[in-house]
């Protein structure tokens, strides 16, 4: 319950935020509530012997979320929003975690330091 609850208060998180970083509406009304009912629905499955069902909800409402996210952030990229992206990038794909490479995937070193032009 504590991964599901803690999921559902990032995505309502990210949709407050959403709005506020890139100025385009994030779902509200209906769209809201389909997303409220979605998780919910993942919730009741878990307590039923529906395990299949259970799981594809579960999985389906962060992909929704995703996706419900995607849209706003793409019509209105902003510069912080792609360092934000590149650093999770960076984190999640960094390999070894040396710093020259994370710096270079997060876009906070200067790009004539890689190519060897100092």
């Amino acid at each position: 319950m504590l991964f599901g609850y803690t999921l559902a208060v990032i995505a309502g998180f990210l949709f407050t935020a959403g709005r506020n970083w890139t100025g385009q509406p994030t779902p509200t009304g209906v769209a809201l509530q389909a997303f409220a009912l979605l998780w919910v629905a993942g919730r009741v499955l878990m307590l039923t012997p529906y395990a299949m069902a259970a799981a594809l909800v579960n999985a389906a409402f962060p992909v929704a979320v995703a996706i419900a996210l995607a849209i706003p952030f793409v019509e209105e990229p902003q510069p912080a929003q792609l360092f934000l992206c590149r650093a999770a990038h960076a984190a999640r794909h960094g390999g070894s975690g040396d710093p020259p490479f994370l710096a270079r995937n997060a876009g906070l070193a200067r790009t004539d330091e890689f190519a060897g032009r100092t």
